[in-house]
């Protein structure tokens, strides 16, 4: 063939392949244009068929840059804020538990119902510091070195069996304090925590909760069991004495008290780590995993076993003490009581300032979701409540991840970029 020919041919070939190529490009646009469409019209008819909620203003959309929203150095000056707050919780947190513990050597020492109900209320203080430090567990251990802070997690299980730990009515000899096979010691309590089901706690709050309250309210376990136990009476001298129940449940007892003194120090000391830039997106991640799952159980009611009170009678886990926590650790948080939020929570905003949108939709937010949970009339049991709190929740939510920013956590968190397309 010619080489005049030859050429002409693969013009040809290369113009053919390009219109190709337009024609491709056209079609897909022409989808895209035609999806966009559709969303918008279902957006509009499902928008028309509800009444709109209260908008809260300059609620930042999506596409707003990390400049514009909360830059690099506004972030890392909220991290230091929020580091602030958390060192002072974990603080207090760590110096709960040391009450506790005390108080747990006190009643052993003399077992008596003062001491008892001495270590019951240490036992409140110190589980309700560590509910206020939820939201912040996910960034506790992301930080953490290798090999701390493994059962921090395991420290709240619920709901768990009495009769795994201890005799219960009908079942005299039930239980770790009754199995002398078990050496009551750290590494063995641990390898029996929920060796089959998650129920068969062996270690956490709940389980101290157990000793010191019994199976049920109005079911104390008789003071004199946590009497130590010194002479064996025959047919059984050659036992040790340390096999009695009463001395296994007062080992158990203590073992319990010392290990959540130990984690609450852990978490403690976290917070003492040198900063790293880093810290501020994993804060920020940690907050909005933590408002993920709230709202999560807004719309889906934990379980029944989840909802049964707990030995003391008390809620596990209820949502508006664990709103109030997460807002702890935000702007000018103000949901918490004094007490719990210790001298620099009225300082939240000192070293990231009010001049940028992330602090003034916080501040805002917060503010929003203070004045429903604290109203007189609020119920979660009333949809209209419910919805009113899911819809600020949800901004709050978008605010997050607004903060996080970059397009790598934007991949990285398909649910958020959905609540964003949803509610803006």
């Amino acid at each position: 063939m010619p080489s005049s020919m030859i050429g002409k041919y693969s013009i040809s070939l290369n113009s053919a392949h390009t219109m190709s190529l337009q024609l491709q490009n056209l079609t897909l646009f022409l989808q895209r244009s035609f999806v966009s469409l559709m969303m918008m019209s279902l957006a509009s008819l499902l928008l028309g068929c509800s009444p709109p909620p209260d908008p809260i203003p300059n609620v930042p959309t999506q596409e707003a840059s990390q400049e514009e929203f909360l830059s690099h150095s506004q972030r890392n000056a909220w991290h230091d804020d929020f580091s602030t707050a958390g060192n002072q919780l974990a603080s207090q947190l760590h110096h709960n538990a040391d009450q506790l513990h005390l108080s747990i050597e006190t009643f052993l020492r003399q077992p008596s119902e003062e001491n008892r109900i001495l270590a019951q209320q240490h036992w409140l203080s110190t589980y309700d510091k560590f509910q206020a430090m939820e939201p912040a567990l996910h960034y506790l251990q992301t930080i953490a070195p290798p090999n701390q802070l493994q059962q921090i997690l395991l420290m709240d299980q619920w709901p768990i069996i009495p009769g795994y730990l201890d005799s219960v009515a009908g079942y005299p000899f039930s239980g770790i304090v009754n199995d002398v096979t078990v050496t009551l010691d750290l590494k063995t309590v641990i390898a029996q925590h929920s060796p089959t089901d998650a129920s068969e706690a062996s270690l956490g709050f709940h389980v101290l909760e157990f000793f010191l309250w019994g199976e049920s309210l109005g079911q104390l376990k008789p003071l004199q069991h946590y009497s130590p136990f010194e002479n064996w009476q025959s047919p059984q001298p050659q036992r040790p004495v340390t096999d009695h129940p009463n001395n296994r449940r007062r080992a158990y007892l203590l073992l319990l008290s010392e290990l959540i003194r130990s984690t609450c120090y852990q978490a403690n000391s976290l917070w003492a780590l040198p900063d790293n830039t880093r810290y501020s997106l994993l804060a920020l991640e940690s907050l909005y995993k933590a408002l993920g799952e709230i709202r999560k159980d807004l719309h889906q009611p934990s379980s029944v076993e989840d909802n049964t009170p707990t030995f003391s009678g008390h809620a596990h886990r209820p949502l508006t003490p664990r709103i109030q926590a997460l807002l702890y650790f935000l702007p000018a948080a103000k949901s918490l009581p004094t007490s719990s939020r210790g001298k620099g929570a009225s300082n939240a905003t000192q070293g990231l300032g009010t001049n940028n949108l992330f602090t003034q939709q916080t501040m805002d937010l917060s503010n929003k979701i203070n004045i429903i949970i604290s109203d007189s009339q609020y119920s979660l049991d009333d949809k209209n409540w419910s919805d009113k709190l899911d819809f600020a929740l949800t901004q709050m939510e978008t605010t997050l991840f607004n903060a996080m920013g970059s397009p790598t956590h934007l991949a990285q968190h398909p649910t958020a970029a959905s609540h964003s397309a949803a509610n803006f």
